[in-house]
C-alpha cells in the first residue's frame, strides 16, 4: 500500500491499525518475525501427575471429574479444564502435556 502511494495514516485508517504499526511492517518490509522463546512453565498439575496416571492405571474409565475432585482435597488449585485435557491425553495414548508447550505453557 505503501508502495502504490498511501500515506501511512490512510494505510492505518484503512487497516484499523495504529500508524506506528503501518509503521513498522514499512520498516521491516513486511510481517517481522516473532522470535519466540522456549519458557518452561511450571504447570499446576507438576504435583499430581503421577496421581493422575496411578489413578487411571487402575481404571481407565475414571473420567475426569472425578479425578479433579479427588485432586482438590489434595490443594489442587487448578481449573477442571486442566485436568480434562490431562485425562483426555493419557486416554488417548499420550503423555502428560508437558509445561510450556500446548495450551497451558505458552
Amino acid at each position: 500500500m505503501k508502495r502504490k502511494g498511501l500515506s501511512e495514516r490512510h494505510i492505518a485508517r484503512r487497516l484499523g491499525v495504529s500508524r506506528n504499526t503501518v509503521r513498522k511492517y514499512i520498516e521491516h518490509g513486511g510481517y517481522p518475525e516473532r522470535v519466540r522463546s522456549e519458557t518452561h512453565r511450571a504447570s499446576m498439575l507438576d504435583r499430581f501427575r503421577g496421581n493422575i496416571s496411578g489413578w487411571l492405571e487402575e481404571d481407565m474409565g475414571y473420567k475426569a471429574t472425578l479425578i479433579y475432585d479427588r485432586l482438590r482435597p489434595m490443594g489442587f488449585t487448578g481449573s477442571y479444564e486442566i485436568v480434562k485435557r490431562a485425562v483426555h491425553a493419557i486416554k488417548a495414548g499420550q503423555q502428560l502435556p508437558t509445561p510450556g508447550k500446548g495450551r497451558e505453557g505458552g
